[in-house]
């Protein structure tokens, strides 16, 4: 039995009853900790085998984050665009981001594409610093196994290096660029982040 919840709560099972938020207030050292009125969703799902193999982690994330619909001022296009893609399902990827103190302009849908591409909405900006065109991405292990997986970039990355969560880069920690593809090598419920630096955009 898979239990998607839509937000970060942990949960209680018993035989009897239905599941009951594992809310802890602690008084220290946030005396305030979780007081006052929370409100919850979940979801029982039932599936065959493990739970692997059955995706409760994508319903999960397809409950907590459900297709964001917009209007567009002009036609969308034709074929469907993602940044990055694994080719593993055990691995997630969890958050995109700016580096700090990066503007990160000038490159792809959604992010100031310099070609006329109708989603392109925030303008372009020349950046010249490598900060300043920095992403951070962040993807974790979650079937608790050994993972092998390739990870495909459609943005022009220049560099592709491992940091630590604040973002600091690991000077052993460049990794190899195979035709936008990255070979990642991730331990079982292990957090991996990497800072991808891209590439000029023209002018």
């Amino acid at each position: 039995m898979g239990l998607p919840g839509c937000n970060s709560t942990s949960f209680s099972l018993t035989p009897t009853g239905p599941p009951h938020p594992s809310l802890r207030a602690p008084k220290a050292p946030d005396a305030t900790a979780d007081m006052g009125r929370h409100e919850f969703t979940y979801a029982l799902m039932p599936h065959k085998g493990s739970f692997q193999d059955a995706g409760v982690i994508q319903a999960a994330y397809s409950l907590s984050f459900p297709l964001l619909a917009l209007p567009v001022p002009c036609r969308a296009p034709a074929t469907s665009w993602s940044a990055f893609s694994l080719s593993s399902p055990a691995v997630v990827s969890e958050t995109v981001k700016q580096a700090r103190g990066g503007t990160c302009r000038g490159w792809g849908p959604g992010l100031g594409a310099p070609s006329a591409s109708p989603t392109s909405h925030i303008p372009l900006q020349a950046e010249s610093s490598p900060q300043s065109r920095s992403l951070v991405l962040r993807l974790y292990e979650s079937h608790g196994s050994h993972a092998d997986c390739w990870l495909h970039l459609s943005l022009p990355v220049q560099e592709a290096i491992l940091c630590d969560l604040l973002e600091r880069p690991d000077p052993a920690g460049h990794l190899t660029l195979w035709e936008n593809h990255l070979k990642l090598t991730i331990s079982p419920f292990q957090v991996l982040s990497l800072l991808l630096v891209l590439q000029p955009p023209p002018h």
